[in-house]
């Protein structure tokens, strides 16, 4: 069995380093893991629009390539860390819409809802990030500040203990048993 890890979040959130750290303690046990991420900037390359100017087809087309993509990955690890989820596109879209003032095609909507859930129906773990109003928040350069746009904010900590199933080694190493681990200190670090 090979173990879903859902990341999701608006950008500068802290998804990256979150992904860093879990990569490193799953590596650090023998434990293979893969990462998926970069649909929106292949998706831009190939001339879909995205962030504000996000639309139906081309939030489809994200989600579809994701599951795809996650699909390859399974090939050769124990546990994938999906940066995005299918959510995540969805919820630009309905934000771009918003933005611009307009609401969404019902059936787009219910398409998408469905494409996202089913790609999403097989994590084992989904964790999100979100903006802490209280902190200091710079939109990254090229980027869109998130909608609403706070006045202020940077990424949010939780802290949580879970109890990850044991994977079936897709690579023939086997990666021991689950444990339940305590929750990393506060990043960042």
């Amino acid at each position: 069995m090979v173990i879903q890890t859902g990341l999701a979040g608006t950008h500068a959130t802290g998804k990256s380093l979150l992904a860093d750290r879990i990569e490193m303690e799953l590596r650090s046990t023998g434990i293979s893991v893969q990462r998926t991420g970069g649909l929106a900037k292949r998706a831009a390359a190939l001339g879909f629009p995205k962030m504000n100017r996000h639309t139906a087809t081309s939030t489809e087309w994200i989600i579809t390539a994701g599951a795809a993509i996650v699909l390859e990955a399974e090939l050769d690890a124990d546990v994938v860390l999906i940066d995005r989820t299918a959510h995540d596109a969805l919820a630009y879209y309905t934000a771009a819409l918003a933005l611009r003032g307009e609401h969404p095609e019902p059936d787009d909507l219910t398409r998408l809802q469905t494409l996202a859930s089913l790609h999403t129906h097989r994590l084992h773990v989904l964790l999100a990030t979100v903006l802490d109003p209280d902190a200091p928040f710079t939109a990254p350069p090229g980027k869109t500040p998130p909608t609403p746009t706070p006045s202020s904010g940077h990424w949010s900590t939780s802290t949580c203990t879970s109890t990850w199933p044991t994977p079936t080694s897709n690579t023939g190493r086997s990666p021991g048993p689950a444990t339940a681990r305590p929750s990393p200190p506060p990043w960042p670090p």
